[in-house]
């Protein structure tokens, strides 16, 4: 009796047909889903068709994210609706999981897992929109996609024998991945090229998705029709019995069409295991062999010349030594010891010693060329074995090439990586140990004894073909970046990049790898070897996407050759196939050096530039080993395929799905925001530089990428030019700097010119978009390539053209004289703003340096008295060049010197400089504190009044009517200027008083009188006597630039309103208080304010440089407003005490010497020594002989001659150098300027 019957007989109390869990899924999900659709188009169609570019008409259909999380209520239709699927989603789950379960069999359980897994994850994205969390949402968004992979295959693979479901399925999960395609097109025309309209494309796509995703479980309802929920099984279908409509042979030949095969076969752990381990030891060998070259490239590098280390290349040929009899028993006896000891060029990172590390990763290679050799060879009498090691060796590139990828062509486990530098060298070294000990856990099923009998064919045409395929394999295939880079010709992008699109290499390679263990025959035939070198041409002679269609046949071709030439291979001789085959490799390593390094090699120039001659002689190579597959094929029978076959290449095939799986989620987080904003964005600066990185290898040999990130971030450089850059050959490793630095800092990136065009490369990373850019390769008859790139950026909506150059050798000096001639007519010919950021090799200011800089180039020298810019050799010079008279982040730039200090040209022009931060919405001088731009509207208003000038008004009032409004982090001072501080309060209410003077507007002076009361409000009646409190909310601390700016504002009102003495008397007021504190100390300086306690005693707190400034400020008024001269007495001994004080006047430059460093002094200090100068100055204009003009023009002609840079932004150190502009910066500079006029 069926155990599935009912315990007592009885009646079902409910019984319905389990199709309908299918269906209700199916229609509750639709219904989620199109209820979101329809009413958010009904009410808020304009909002969610509109994206960060383009809304209604260009975009008009929405998104499935902007529909369903949004807006009020579709997102509400959704969340319900979609709550409401979760509960036939569980059941579908389970029912399927009782229909496809069998005993002893995995994969049931597994799939049941994925499909509990994806109901969680959609659950995490619908609930947390990318609004709420847009990380989070991704996340589960992401997780949801990758599942869906095993979810899809696991149920093809359980299908029951219904050929109809079976027949949906194959239609609905292609349909599904086929739509993934164009979906992703349209996103990067949107997200890159922004396209209008792209995104609405997009959109249908993506709907699509979901329509085919739902549809593919709503074909469940064909399987669950054989079941009745109590749950009652009436066909004993879950059972595995036959269903009587067709015969089970046909149906399961129909599943297994499929799924290719593969859950033909039981799931086993070991296999699994084995498969694992194997791989990860393939990409161990791939990683030490192509980590070698980059530190044999080190040495000379370093030592400009062939330093003797270039024979570690010679590592790979140690096969050679199994031509030895004895030597190779020995070997293949001891398989497990030798490949144990190649892990030593894992273990090399932690040699510091840059020659013992070359040396470690040598032996390394050695032994693993040795170890990959003997192995194949051991096993070449079992198929199932060698095919199984072959792979391993292939899929461990993919491996290698997918690590590189998700760690931006850098390899984690390089002995060149480190902890600090993104490595995981300790990690990969356990890993490898762990694998190297599974790998070789299996004793050799023969002793690999060579065979004469001719059907293995010819040991020197496998070893020609194995050097070919090597050669191929590691130069274009072992990063996914080298052949993108091979076709990239810059703005506006026609064609393919490294990331998203790398992806599209790697799986033209997971598919010529399954065609050539699947159809060996096919791929070692002569139509797909022509096929090959077709798609050889395309590469090497075409660019952009065309071009790239070139390298994805290479890639397809050489992936599926692969295992049908090693296989010939491991079956003859391993001394001549491997060690010739390493020994011609070499060469061609060799070769592929020269044509590029011809001015630097012996008999380079025969080979300059001959990357074409390369591809031929690597095609030539592998069709020398293709023959001998033809010749050895005519000769043996195919065999069928074993069980053992199938089983491991399913596991292989897992693998392959894995790594792909791991690229496409790295390339999703890799997917290019192009958002970049640069650092002075709402000031409107550019700032720009030139880098000779020194192919990012540091003097330690250790890869020097993210110290450059650091040194980039921390300069806030907008536009760099990179030289000796390009890093995709074998000797560099295969890797791009630009990648690294341009995801860590958000930068657009034009690599230059490619790896083929045989220069070493130059390279732009810009903040600003780059609309147009071009690559030139300069004329050198002689010497190296000199590569140019001449870029057009969107600079706060002005087209300007950069200029990145890379000059000749000084031994070649016709090649530097022609290349000045064509780059000056470049330049000449550029109707924009232009700036050249170059290494020039010149004498200073003589010889090509006057082609540079040229009317014809149309170029001048920032400043050519700045010789720190040229090497003590005095040739060379990295070198900032800028067009006359052109408009540059929205300040004109001059070739013309100003005046000087003394000049009012000079105040004007730093006036201007310090406009550069105003923000025209704001009302406010950016970058620094709120009181800052109080500082700045005074000091624009006294310029104003000492030259006449009306320039500024408009924008000092619009400045005045939007900060009199309230204020944002004090509401409670109802606007007018109060503040939560009184000093703020105090810099503004001076400023207005300026304002009053140069416009005559009452309104001014009114706003001055009601900051003064408000000030006043908060005078002590309690403690300390009397003063002002300086924080509002706390109502503590009697500081003394409150006091001070009191003490100046009163007796300044008083000044400028005819019979007033009211302010009068609160000026007296307050210098008696102030006099009488203490504040004033034994230096005569004045300290920062008094102790909170009872004792209201000085607090020895830092002698700040503005509140000796005020103070003389406040003096010079008071004694103005009653005749008493013994102020200007007492002001002259503070002014005596600072400018006669060691540490505070170095040298007669005023210094803030209560900062360490100028970011001590951020963002308030910045302004403060330009306060004391005008002080200072208004003592000065009222004392007999002036004394302190000498101190004040000193002090403004060191600030003008050190401190300032080509943009007439001054620093923070007057004695210099420059170190950035901010308004603190700038504002202290006009102070300064302002007082020697």
């Amino acid at each position: 009796m069926s155990k599935y019957k009912d315990k007592d007989s009885g009646v079902a109390l409910v019984s319905f047909n389990a199709k309908w869990v299918s269906w209700a899924h199916t229609g509750v999900a639709y219904t989620a889903f199109l209820s979101a659709l329809v009413v958010g188009m009904s009410l808020h169609f304009h909002k969610i068709v509109k994206n960060q570019y383009y809304g209604y008409p260009d975009e008009w259909f929405p998104s499935v994210s902007a529909t369903i999380g949004d807006r009020y209520p579709e997102r509400s239709f959704f969340m319900v609706f979609i709550a409401i699927t979760s509960g036939p989603r569980f059941a579908l789950v389970a029912l399927w999981y009782l229909l496809t379960a069998r005993p002893g069999k995995t994969l049931p359980k597994f799939v049941a897992a994925m499909g509990i897994f994806r109901t969680l994850t959609c659950g995490g994205w619908t609930y947390v929109t990318s609004t709420d969390d847009h990380d989070w949402h991704d996340i589960f968004m992401i997780s949801y996609l990758v599942a869906t992979i095993p979810w899809t295959a696991g149920c093809l693979a359980l299908s029951p024998p219904n050929a109809k479901a079976i027949k949906y399925r194959k239609y609905i999960a292609t349909a599904f991945f086929t739509t993934i395609i164009p979906m992703v097109y349209f996103f990067i025309q949107h997200k890159i090229h922004r396209v209008a309209g792209a995104y609405t494309t997009y959109s249908f796509f993506e709907w699509s998705l979901i329509l085919y995703d739902v549809a593919f479980d709503a074909v469940t309802a064909l399987d669950f029709d054989t079941f009745e929920i109590i749950v009652k099984d009436v066909n004993g279908l879950s059972k595995g019995l036959n269903s009587p409509q067709q015969s089970t042979a046909v149906l399961e030949k129909e599943k297994s069409k499929a799924t290719a095969g593969i859950a033909n076969t039981r799931f086993l752990w070991s296999e699994f295991f084995d498969t694992t381990a194997d791989v990860y030891h393939g990409y161990v060998f791939w990683s030490m062999l192509t980590s070698m070259s980059i530190l044999i490239w080190y040495f000379p590098l370093w030592h400009m010349g062939i330093s003797g280390y270039e024979a570690f290349i010679l590592s790979t040929i140690s096969p050679l030594f199994l031509g030895i009899k004895s030597f190779r028993i020995f070997v293949q006896r001891n398989l497990r010891l030798f490949h144990l000891l190649s892990l030593a060029g894992i273990l090399a990172w932690k040699v510091t010693d840059p020659a013992y590390r070359l040396s470690a990763v040598g032996f390394g290679v050695s032994m693993s060329c040795l170890a990959w050799a003997a192995t194949l060879f051991n096993e070449s009498a079992h198929d199932t074995r060698l095919e199984s090691k072959l792979l391993a060796w292939t899929v461990g590139l993919m491996l290698s090439s997918a690590m590189k990828f998700a760690w931006r062509t850098n390899n984690p486990i390089w002995p060149i990586m480190n902890a600090d530098n993104g490595g995981h060298n300790s990690l990969g070294l356990g890993l490898a140990v762990l694998a190297t000990l599974w790998f070789t856990r299996h004793v050799p099923l023969t002793s690999g004894t060579p065979t004469d009998d001719g059907k293995s064919g010819s040991s020197i045409l496998a070893a020609l073909g194995v050097s070919g395929l090597f050669f191929g394999l590691h130069s274009l295939l072992s990063d996914t970046s080298t052949m993108i880079l091979w076709v990239w010709e810059g703005y506006p992008v026609r064609g393919p990049l490294s990331a998203p699109h790398g992806w599209f290499t790697m799986a033209s390679m997971t598919a010529g790898l399954l065609t050539g263990i699947y159809r060996p025959r096919l791929v070692s035939t002569w139509t797909i070897f022509g096929a090959g070198c077709i798609g050889a041409t395309i590469l090497t002679r075409h660019s952009n996407w065309f071009g790239y269609y070139g390298a994805l046949v290479v890639a397809f071709y050489f992936m599926a050759i692969s295992v049908p030439l090693l296989t010939a291979a491991s079956k003859n001789r391993p001394a001549i196939t491997f060690g010739m085959g390493f020994l011609i490799y070499n060469f061609l390593v060799l070769f592929h050096v020269w044509v590029v390094a011809y001015a630097f090699v012996p008999g380079g120039p025969l080979v300059r530039e001959r990357t074409d001659w390369i591809m031929i002689t690597t095609m030539l190579l592998i069709g020398a080993g293709v023959f001998n597959l033809a010749s050895r094929n005519a000769r043996s029978h195919e065999k069928q395929q074993s069980a053992a076959l199938n089983r491991h290449r399913k596991y292989y095939a897992f693998a392959l799905g894995a790594i792909n799986i791991f690229f496409l989620v790295t390339a999703y987080i890799r997917f290019p925001t192009n958002d970049y904003k640069p650092y002075h964005e709402e000031s409107k600066v550019m700032t720009a530089g030139i880098w000779t990185i020194h192919f990012s290898l540091d003097n330690d040999m250790w890869s020097s990428e993210y110290r450059m990130r650091d040194l980039i971030k921390e300069l806030e450089i907008d536009v760099i030019g990179l030289l000796e850059s390009d890093l995709q050959r074998i000797i560099m490793g295969n890797r791009d700097t630009t990648q690294i630095l341009a995801e860590e800092l958000g930068m657009y990136v034009d690599y230059g010119p490619g790896p083929n065009k045989h220069t070493w490369g130059a390279a732009l990373l810009s903040k600003f978009p780059i609309v147009n850019s071009t690559h030139h390769l300069l004329p050198s008859p002689v010497g190296e390539l000199a590569p140019a790139i001449h870029a057009t950026l969107d600079m706060y909506g002005e087209l300007v053209d950069v200029f990145v150059f890379h000059s000749g050798q000084e031994e070649d000096p016709e090649d530097r004289r022609l290349q000045s001639e064509y780059l000056s007519k470049l330049m000449g010919s550029s109707p924009r703003p232009s700036v050249l950021l170059s290494y020039l090799v010149t004498k200073p200011l003589k010889g090509n340096y006057n082609t540079y800089v040229s009317k014809t180039s149309g170029m001048h020298d920032v400043d050519p008295s700045d010789w720190d810019r040229w090497s003590r050799a005095g040739s060379t010079l990295p070198l900032w060049l800028y067009l006359s008279s052109v408009l540059v982040s929205s300040m004109t730039v001059r070739g013309v010197t100003a005046a000087g200090p003394g000049d009012a040209g000079t105040v004007r022009t730093a006036i201007e400089a310090m406009n550069n931060f105003y923000n025209e919405t704001t009302g406010l001088w950016d970058t620094g504190p709120w009181w800052h731009s109080g500082v700045a509207l005074r000091a624009v208003a006294e310029y104003m009044l000492v030259t006449g000038s009306k320039e500024y008004v408009d924008m000092a009032v619009y400045t005045v009517d939007t900060q009199s409004a309230p204020l944002d982090w004090w509401p409670e001072g109802g606007g007018d200027f109060r503040a939560d501080s009184t000093d703020d309060t105090g810099w503004w209410a001076l400023a207005l008083t300026s304002l009053y003077e140069v416009t005559g507007n009452s309104t001014y002076l009114d706003l001055a009188k009601i900051d003064e009361a408000y000030m006043y409000d908060y005078w002590n009646t309690t403690t300390c006597g009397g003063g002002l409190i300086w924080n509002i909310p706390t109502r503590t601390y009697h500081n003394a630039i409150s006091n001070e700016l009191y003490l100046e504002l009163t007796a300044k009102l008083h000044n400028l309103i005819p019979g007033d003495t009211f302010y009068l008397s609160q000026a007296l007021k307050e210098w008696d208080w102030f006099n009488a504190t203490g504040m004033i100390n034994s230096k005569g300086l004045i300290n920062d304010g008094l102790t909170e306690d009872s004792s209201c005693v000085n607090n020895g707190q830092p002698v700040w440089s503005y509140n000796q400034g005020v103070v003389l400020a406040g003096l010079v008024e008071l004694s103005k407003a009653t005749g008493d001269t013994s102020y200007i007495a007492i002001a002259r001994s503070i002014a005596d005490a600072v400018v006669n004080d060691a540490s505070l006047s170095p040298s007669g430059i005023l210094t803030e010497n209560a900062c360490a460093t100028a970011d001590e002094c951020e963002p308030n200090g910045t302004a403060f020594k330009g306060i004391f100068i005008r002080g200072l100055a208004k003592l000065n204009a009222v004392v007999d002989g002036h004394p302190y003009q000498s101190y004040i023009q000193k002090n403004a002609q060191s600030a003008y001659d050190n401190s300032r840079n080509s943009a007439d932004f001054y620093g923070f150190s007057w004695q210099g150098p420059f170190d950035k502009g901010t308004i603190g910066r700038q504002e202290s500079a006009v102070d300064l300027l302002l007082s020697t006029l």
